[in-house]
């Protein structure tokens, strides 16, 4: 028997830009997935699904944003005592610390991306404002989940890159039209030269997103994965 897709196998693919329905197996959606991740396109998105799948989908990974809240807590407990003395860096108890949790959650979505930053660019400054330490400070009431931003609208725009793969091609694309067009004649080195320079252009443009420019994964996707803005169009 076919088991279903998991939710964050649903989840992934709706990431990447993939239609996907609630009866599809869930042997199905991995291989959906190999396949995405296994174009350069692909991977480069899968690349920060890792990051951005704990904003879109807390609910879904709370298991993961509360080991990365901890993990954020014992950091700040090691720099404090193993890194550059500083007496204003006071002991933070765990109420304390998930006090300051629940105002990053509150007031300023998406902050656990990067994860890499959320020790140096939130919590600590956050301890050194001493916000909510005492417990009369007046705060924002806690939520299960991060709040997630206000859905605007945004606009497809295609950027085109003058580095990397594509320019190689359209560069290869001129050096081949004088190399053949000795010997296979002018019209033949035109057409060959024509197809690649048409491919390299392709490679070289991809799709980003009107208000953050966020790289998408194709045209189709519906949802900015990082802003969360809806294509118009």
């Amino acid at each position: 028997m076919n088991e279903a897709a998991t939710a964050k196998q649903l989840a992934l693919l709706g990431y990447l830009g993939q239609p996907v329905t609630e009866t599809i197996s869930k042997q199905e959606a991995a291989d959906r997935i190999d396949a995405i991740v296994g174009n350069s396109d692909g991977k480069d998105k899968f690349g920060d699904w890792n990051d951005d799948k704990l904003i879109l989908f807390p609910d879904l990974f709370a298991d993961e944003i509360a080991a990365l809240k901890k993990g954020c807590f014992a950091e700040y407990n090691a720099f404090r005592t193993e890194g550059p003395k500083s007496p204003d860096l006071p002991k933070v108890s765990r109420d304390q610390a998930i006090r300051i949790f629940t105002y990053l959650d509150a007031t300023r979505p998406g902050w656990m991306k990067p994860r890499t930053a959320t020790f140096l660019d939130h919590f600590l400054p956050c301890v050194k404002a001493k916000i909510h330490l005492s417990p009369t400070h007046s705060f924002p009431p806690p939520t299960t989940a991060p709040a997630q931003p206000q859905s605007s609208t945004a606009r497809k725009r295609r950027k085109s890159e003058f580095l990397g793969k594509g320019a190689l091609v359209q560069l290869l694309a001129i050096v081949l039209f004088f190399i053949v067009a000795p010997f296979a004649g002018g019209l033949v080195a035109c057409i060959l030269a024509l197809v690649l320079f048409v491919i390299g252009s392709s490679m070289s443009s991809s799709w980003i997103c009107g208000a953050c420019g966020n790289k998408l994964s194709d045209k189709n996707v519906k949802v900015c994965p990082t802003c969360r803005s809806t294509f118009t169009r």
